[in-house]
């Protein structure tokens, strides 16, 4: 593993193209809405840069989770306690994983949970992907009780057709 000079910064509105060009999507609007949510204040969507390059990226919604199981679980554990924003979707390009591009994404989005006082994050892991797995527990995540859950959605492609993705 060789040292490689990144930065982790919010996408822009200049940032779309070079994002959507990188991180080919199953849905056309992904990037696109990702960045109307952050205008909004509903999200953070970080993105990692290698020379220039987008390489990585994590959003960050500061509503929590939007799989209607875990939000029901959260809400009733949480009480009085300030909600539980929801890291979504933590990826690196192939080619460029264990590099620390992960580790410090996700440290980025946590460091901003913290700065709008947030007590506690949440995320979630693909049954198959044991890397990411890894590398959340070594960063100090731990298995919430939820259990295993099937996450549903709806993608529309360049072309407009509706694809239903399940993981």
């Amino acid at each position: 593993m060789s040292y490689l000079a990144f930065e982790i910064r919010p996408i822009a509105e200049a940032d779309l193209a070079l994002v959507e060009a990188a991180f080919p999507a199953d849905d056309a609007a992904k990037h696109a809405e990702r960045l109307a949510r952050q205008r909004r204040g509903l999200a953070a969507y970080l993105i990692a840069w290698v020379e220039g390059r987008p390489a990585g990226h994590v959003l960050v919604k500061w509503g929590g989770s939007t799989d209607e199981r875990v939000a029901r679980q959260l809400r009733a554990a949480q009480d009085s306690r300030s909600p539980c924003p929801d890291i979504e979707d933590l990826w690196v390009l192939p080619e460029l994983r264990s590099r620390g591009i992960g580790g410090r994404l996700l440290g980025a989005a946590e460091r901003l949970a913290m700065e709008r006082k947030y007590q506690q994050v949440g995320l979630s892991v693909a049954a198959g992907n044991p890397s990411a797995r890894r590398l959340y527990e070594r960063l100090g995540y731990a298995d919430a009780g939820f259990g295993d859950y099937v996450e549903r959605g709806v993608a529309v492609d360049a072309q407009g057709r509706r694809h239903i993705w399940e993981e």
